[in-house]
């Protein structure tokens, strides 16, 4: 599964990220539930795979409905009430 490959790709690339020491424990949070995140949607790629969920929305509203996806959403928006700006905004 293409998405659940590329999405590893990003997450390990994020783990290699050396961030500021005030932040750290943001940055492994982040990791933490993004990880959870990757899994996540790599069996939702098997469920669609399996014919269990339709591509598009019903994917796309699994995948952000996920509690990982959430609770890392969360975490970026510590990051930005720091002052913190990613490159993908």
């Amino acid at each position: 599964h293409e998405l659940h490959r590329v999405l590893g790709e990003i997450v390990a690339e994020i783990e290699g990220l050396r961030s500021p020491q005030e932040v750290e424990h943001l940055q492994e949070r982040f990791l933490v539930e993004a990880r959870k995140s990757v899994d996540g949607v790599g069996k939702l790629a098997q469920e669609v795979e399996n014919g269990d969920v339709s591509c598009g929305q019903p994917f796309n509203g699994a995948a952000y409905g996920l509690e990982s996806t959430k609770r890392a959403e969360r975490v970026l928006e510590e990051f930005r009430e720091r002052g913190y700006r990613f490159g993908f905004e």
